[in-house]
């Protein structure tokens, strides 16, 4: 059966008849990962709203509440961290359960969401241009995108996520993030790909990633580290936790936390301003990495109790399609700027600005989720969905009588 034949009516009114949500938890279920990827999400969204205004308001910096949100570029490194949890956690199932098409089920996931939001910012972007074309609109960032004067390779880079790797402008502000999530999942199926071969089982892959990690950190030290290992010990976080909730702490762990540990402490004191505050590969982003591994093994015990508050389930809720609000925010952002510098509401009016785009994110992502992400989702993930989105409702889902 293909991830497609279950209708969404279905897998909802299955988990609806199942076992309470927050009542009984399954093993290796985290459910604050969807409240950690929503909120991430979310405050990537507000840096990016106030990040098309802080060049005209420079005071918007110094205000508390403003200045949290131009700061929202690190959930990008809480992002990663999620992502090799999740990754971890896949592969080591698909491995226990001697499944195949692992790298089939990753390019599932990420490549057609991803091919639709290109059309999308494409399709606004030659928009855009015509508006100025006829004297509609004075300027539009979507407008400075030139489409019509690009080499294959540029087209080529964009819908294979390897912009990074070919030296090419991403069509969208985000897709740096997703090449990278591109070069991670690649060496994941590498050691997945040994640990099949060898009959490592999933410690033997683990231990290949961890090795990585250490690796990659030590490099950093001393030297620059090419794409993608620059951001790996990010993603390499996430799977070190993902190990010790799943395994323990072994003394393996153990070394290899103590190992991490001390690398990102060398590189804090040895980089302290490198690649500024919130750019790749500075050290502001490798501790904020580290603050979120360290607080997803501190907050797991608490994990039913936290879920159950209605501002987790909030952001668990948005978390469920944060995939999809991630590739089109960037474009609906630029049009609700656009709108209100043409109505001149801007700078103020900001409080309403904000409130605007959260809401046309949040609406215009969730359909995008179900038309476009969902129906590439495996039966599991729908499930899982599903039950968060339920969850996002009503916090213990009684059994039918």
């Amino acid at each position: 059966m293909t991830a497609t034949s279950i209708p969404a009516s279905q897998v909802i009114a299955e988990v609806a008849t199942a076992a309470p949500v927050a009542t009984k938890r399954k093993a290796g279920v985290y459910r604050l990962l969807d409240a950690a990827r929503g909120f991430a999400c979310l405050w990537v969204v507000a840096h990016h709203a106030l990040g098309f205004l802080v060049e005209r308001e420079p005071s918007l910096s110094q205000r508390a509440v403003y200045s949290f949100f131009l700061n929202g570029a690190l959930g990008v490194w809480i992002f990663f961290v999620i992502s090799g949890y999740c990754i971890a956690n896949t592969a080591a199932s698909s491995l226990r359960t001697n499944k195949r098409g692992w790298v089939y089920a990753r390019a599932r996931r990420i490549f057609p969401p991803c091919w639709y939001s290109v059309g999308l910012c494409a399709a606004s972007a030659l928009a855009a241009q015509y508006a100025v074309h006829i004297g509609f609109l004075r300027s539009s960032t979507l407008a400075s995108v030139d489409l019509l004067h690009r080499t294959p390779l540029f087209y080529l880079a964009n819908l294979t996520l390897t912009q990074e790797l070919f030296h090419q402008r991403p069509l969208s502000g985000v897709y740096w993030t997703l090449c990278y999530e591109v070069g991670f999942y690649s060496f994941v199926a590498v050691a997945l790909g040994a640990a099949r071969y060898f009959r490592l089982g999933s410690r033997g892959m683990l231990n290949v990633l961890h090795l990585l990690t250490i690796a990659t950190l030590s490099l950093d030290l001393v030297a620059h580290v090419p794409y993608p290992f620059d951001l790996w010990p990010h993603f390499g976080l996430g799977v070190l936790v993902y190990d010790v909730l799943s395994h323990g702490w072994r003394r393996g762990t153990v070394a290899t936390a103590a190992l991490v540990i001390s690398g990102v402490a060398m590189f804090v004191a040895l980089h302290p301003s490198r690649h500024g505050y919130v750019d790749r590969g500075g050290p502001v982003a490798l501790l904020t990495s580290t603050i979120c591994a360290v607080l997803l093994l501190s907050l797991y015990r608490f994990d039913e109790r936290l879920s159950a508050f209605h501002a987790t389930r909030f952001f668990a809720w948005v978390g469920v399609f944060s995939y999809s609000l991630y590739l089109t925010h960037i474009t609906l952002i630029d049009y609700v700027h656009t709108a209100a510098k043409m109505t001149h509401v801007l700078p103020n009016a900001l409080p309403i600005y904000l409130v605007l785009v959260f809401i046309i994110c949040i609406a215009f992502a969730w359909c995008f989720f179900r038309w476009c992400e969902q129906p590439f989702m495996s039966n599991h993930g729908r499930r899982h969905a599903a039950e968060v989105l339920l969850a996002a409702i009503k916090p213990t889902i009684e059994p039918a009588a």
